[in-house]
């Protein structure tokens, strides 16, 4: 017999509070994983299995606790659990082991660090209000606070660097950065970009340019090419960007901040900008409407952190037209990220 419509249409209502309750608890396998990721578990289970007896007493954990924390993310296979309860990596926890070559620990234990679970808990302010959560909570903005605050800022550096340093040879491969040129790398931070880019056109110079506290310790490749091929130089691109470039870029710059202060980064890097020379903004673009995108939630994410805002293809379109600049194309990567290439008009 089959079933009746009443029935099906109980069993939809069932699915659909079901599906609910998992999104709405989501916060609890984000907390536990980011917590296991602070409290390097994936380490401890690099060269054999261990039981969450053994883990406890190497780590000082309360053995029970653990164990049941442990069962609940290998039930959503991120350890994995054999007959005599000793929890063993899968694919997803070998790269949360924190020197793995691909290792996404310093991710997640950004992700761990207070000042983001407390935006997000205070979310409703920012939808209030439109003010970031994330300022409302600390009085003052973001970076001020990782300023004042080394601990956290050297949580969230590492966990950018290792968020976006694996796209940078999926850019630097989708895009000729030509020889001869020379590369401003606006916002570059301690150089990781500016660096792939170097090390792949060997006749091409670079300027990293960012704050003077963030680019006074740059990385390897930067230092040893200074300043034969690279120059180091600080300053607020609010105000102005150094001269003398080919090409300007900004990666992942431009999602931090407001519309308006975007025309500004945008207009001043127009200023600098010589009459063959190009704009890229390297950044994810965000798809309309319904359509299921990552950069989604990491917009909520931009919203609630910083004040800024992921973007779709005519939002950007859009903020160039005001700097008066005109997009020549935009390219896609391997990577979640695009290449999107402007000038003068």
């Amino acid at each position: 017999m089959s079933a009746s419509p009443s029935n099906e249409l109980n069993k939809s209502s069932i699915d659909a509070r079901d599906q609910l309750r998992q999104m709405a608890t989501g916060f609890i396998l984000s907390r536990a994983l980011t917590l296991a990721a602070e409290l390097k578990i994936a380490d401890t289970l690099k060269d054999s299995e261990k039981t969450a007896s053994e883990i406890a007493t190497e780590l000082n954990l309360h053995s029970d606790s653990l164990y049941r924390l442990l069962r609940f993310l290998s039930s959503h296979n991120i350890f994995s659990e054999n007959s005599n309860h000793q929890f063993s990596l899968t694919p997803l926890s070998q790269i949360m082991v924190s020197d793995a070559s691909n290792s996404v620990h310093a991710y997640l234990d950004m992700l761990a660090d207070k000042p983001p679970w407390e935006s997000v808990k205070n979310m409703l302010h920012t939808i209030k209000t439109g003010e970031p959560s994330f300022e409302y909570l600390h009085g003052e903005k973001f970076f001020d606070y990782m300023s004042n605050h080394p601990e956290s800022n050297a949580r969230f550096n590492a966990g950018m660097s290792c968020f976006s340093s694996p796209d940078d040879l999926n850019i630097v491969n989708a895009y000729d950065f030509g020889n001869n040129n020379t590369i401003v790398d606006v916002g570059g931070g301690k150089g990781n970009f500016l660096a792939s880019i170097l090390s792949k056109h060997v006749n091409t110079k670079g300027i990293l340019y960012d704050q003077a506290e963030i680019v006074k310790e740059p990385v390897d490749i930067i230092r040893a090419n200074t300043p034969e091929r690279c120059e180091i130089m600080s300053g607020n691109f609010f105000e102005s960007v150094p001269t003398g470039g080919d090409i300007y870029a900004l990666k992942l710059i431009l999602h931090d901040w407001n519309d308006e202060q975007v025309v500004k980064i945008l207009q001043n890097c127009r200023t600098a900008l010589p009459s063959h020379g190009k704009i890229l903004v390297i950044e994810g673009i965000m798809l309309d409407g319904n359509q299921p995108d990552p950069h989604k939630q990491l917009d909520i994410s931009m919203m609630l952190v910083f004040g800024g805002r992921e973007r779709t293809q005519k939002e950007f379109d859009f903020l160039f037209k005001q700097a008066d600049l005109n997009i020549h194309q935009i390219i896609p990567t391997p990577s979640r990220l695009s290449i999107i290439e402007a000038g003068k008009m």
